[in-house]
């Protein structure tokens, strides 16, 4: 019978945003040789990067349909490329999360176990774009964080709205994430004799 602990802590100075200090803690308990029980618990942290905090701003392409232009669905404003606009934050918060598992190895016979972790993670003031698709189906809004953020060109005769050209989205910390769930595997090994073992696992 065996029991182990361990117990650790992780510092970060980061010259654009601050300092942290992210534990950790575990454990291992063998109560019988064929059982293995195993839990941890961690804090996690990650600063924004250059890219969204930093002056400038930055430039990207991508693909998306033009609610105003796309009728038909067959049109090339269906499925048209524009320039994203990625603005920096004026303020930030990190990212900061929370995880726990807790599982065993069960090894019943030789060449066969059994392992079971379940798992939950927590993670709060995910920093993450505002989405292109809800400006555009905002478009026209005169307060708030959709205006004006989608710049088109010239309207053509006959049409009501300009080709689109680009969009401006920024970063934000949104809300949070849980993800809770198991791990199971199962494994065992067929010996084969002088051609060696063959082993499974699901």
């Amino acid at each position: 019978e065996t029991l182990e602990f361990s117990v650790a802590a992780r510092y970060s100075d980061y010259s654009n945003f601050g300092d942290t200090t992210n534990p950790k803690a575990g454990f291992r308990w063998k109560p019988i040789n064929d059982l293995l029980i195993r839990g941890n618990w961690a804090e996690g942290f990650r600063a924004p990067s250059l890219t969204e905090i930093s002056r400038s701003s930055v430039t990207a392409f991508t693909t998306v349909t033009d609610p105003k232009r796309c009728i038909l669905g067959t049109e090339v404003a269906c499925a048209q490329n524009i320039a994203a606009l990625l603005e920096n934050a004026q303020r930030l918060d990190p990212e900061k999360s929370k995880s726990y598992n807790l599982g065993f190895i069960w090894e019943p016979v030789k060449d066969m176990s059994l392992t079971v972790d379940y798992f939950d993670i927590r993670r709060r003031s995910e920093i993450t774009l505002l989405d292109i698709n809800l400006i555009l189906d905002n478009e026209g809004a005169t307060s708030g964080v959709y205006a004006n953020r989608v710049f088109r060109g010239p309207v053509l005769p006959g049409e009501s709205f300009g080709p689109l050209q680009a969009v401006s989205t920024f970063f934000f910390n949104s809300g949070q994430t849980n993800i809770k769930g198991y791990d199971v595997e199962a494994r065992w090994n067929i010996n084969l004799g002088s051609m060696g073992k063959l082993r499974n696992s699901f």
